[in-house]
C-alpha cells in the first residue's frame, strides 16, 4: 500500500503553493474552468467547461516549447467565458 503527502496553502483567490512528496514544491492559479500547475515535473494545464463534464488537461514536459497546447486552452477558456 502506497502513502502520499499533500498540503496547500491558499494565496489570494485563485492561487496556492502545494507541497508533496513526489512533485516537491508547486504553484498553480485559475478560476473555473482553467487551471495552471507547475512544479520540478513540469506544467499541467486544465481548461473545462463548468457543469458539463468537458475537460481538456496536457501535461508539458519541463524544456517543452508547446505553444499549440496553450492556444487551445485558451480557446477553451474564451468558450468558458461566453457561455457562463
Amino acid at each position: 500500500m502506497g502513502h502520499s503527502f499533500r498540503k496547500s496553502f491558499k494565496i489570494g483567490k485563485n492561487s496556492r503553493i502545494n507541497i508533496s512528496r513526489a512533485g516537491g514544491v508547486g504553484f498553480s492559479t485559475g478560476g473555473k474552468g482553467f487551471r495552471v500547475s507547475t512544479n520540478a515535473k513540469g506544467t499541467r494545464v486544465t481548461g473545462s467547461i463548468p457543469g458539463t463534464g468537458v475537460r481538456y488537461q496536457k501535461s508539458v514536459v519541463k524544456g517543452s516549447g508547446c505553444l499549440s497546447t496553450i492556444v487551445l486552452v485558451v480557446l477553451l477558456l474564451a468558450v468558458t467565458l461566453v457561455v457562463f
